[in-house]
């Protein structure tokens, strides 16, 4: 599956292209902090911005998009907590 299989994929998923975290469940806020990662991709891999910055996960044929997007939400973890 290429890169450009990927992205057709992203493109035509039924959900939107975004993560909600809700950092009470991963850290030790006591109230709901809900925050939204809107979710970009083009033809090198897919995006979101984090606290000013942006965390890329290039395309790798050898995963599919669920896996991509899986280490995409681990990165955001690792950089805001």
């Amino acid at each position: 599956m290429g890169s450009n299989k990927l992205l057709e994929q992203f493109q035509n998923m039924d959900k939107l292209p975004l993560f909600e975290i809700n950092w009470k469940d991963h850290d030790s806020r006591s109230e709901d902090d809900l925050e939204i990662f809107n979710i970009q991709a083009d033809e090198h891999g897919i995006c979101t911005m984090v606290d000013g910055g942006i965390i890329v996960i290039e395309w790798d044929d050898t995963f599919c998009l669920d896996e991509h997007l899986q280490d995409l939400y681990s990165k955001i973890l690792e950089e805001v907590l």
